[in-house]
């Protein structure tokens, strides 16, 4: 009884402080740190230890966090057709616009993650009559990496995703590897682009384009739904 009651005191005195700082200093709030919890939980299972997350030294303190600062997560404005092609205005008829105007059109037309999108290579790519084939190597919905073929259809208007993906391939001379890449400050491709790149980039044309673009994040994508390979099925942007 003594030892569940100091557990108690303990708990509630850890609650009462309030949310619990990060690795960079910033508060961590309920949802992020209960993604932490998970994380540690599998860790622990992994090794062959059980973790009680429902252990009130656990549990009451997560329910003190979310009482003082809130569970509700932040809100993304989703990319919609007006926005894109605002943002669209923005890109030049250089490099980074060239290429800003693909990822753009590109992740907009096949609702792809900006994980997915920086994962694309040239052998992720194969023309068809319609347009193209494009193969998701893995995703949240395919842990295994099975793969999941995307069609994407050739529209033959100015905001074709085909035309832009085939205009910033020729203008930065990729034929083999990641299809999206970092551009330096005298012009010249370099490595892989990476996610939290894809979500400045979008950022930056919002900001550009004269939208609010602390709202924009590169998660930010058309409704998520996933149609057939161009053969049965294709998709317009």
């Amino acid at each position: 009884m003594v030892r569940r009651a100091r557990r108690g005191a303990a708990a509630r005195a850890a609650a009462d402080r309030g949310p619990l700082p990060d690795a960079s200093g910033r508060t961590a709030g309920g949802c992020h740190l209960g993604r932490r919890l998970a994380a540690i939980s599998t860790l622990h299972r992994l090794h062959g230890h059980r973790l009680d997350t429902r252990h009130p030294a656990i549990h009451n303190v997560l329910r003190g966090i979310r009482r003082s600062k809130g569970t509700a997560p932040r809100r993304v404005a989703a990319a919609t057709t007006p926005l894109l092609r605002a943002m669209l205005g923005t890109c030049d008829t250089g490099l980074a616009g060239t290429r800003d105007r693909a990822l753009l059109l590109l992740g907009f037309a096949a609702a792809l993650r900006r994980s997915e999108l920086v994962a694309l290579t040239v052998d992720d790519l194969t023309d068809v009559s319609e347009g193209l084939r494009l193969t998701i190597r893995r995703s949240k919905t395919d842990p295994e990496g099975a793969g999941e073929p995307l069609g994407v259809v050739r529209t033959g208007s100015p905001t074709c995703p085909v035309a832009a993906l085939r205009a910033w391939r020729e203008a930065a001379q990729i034929a083999e590897g990641k299809l999206f890449r970092r551009i330096d400050r005298h012009g010249n491709c370099g490595t892989a682009l990476s996610d939290q790149s894809v979500a400045q980039i979008v950022k930056k044309r919002a900001g550009l384009a004269g939208l609010e673009a602390g709202v924009f994040s590169g998660h930010s994508r058309a409704p998520g739904w996933r149609p057939a390979p161009p053969s049965t099925a294709s998709r317009s942007g």
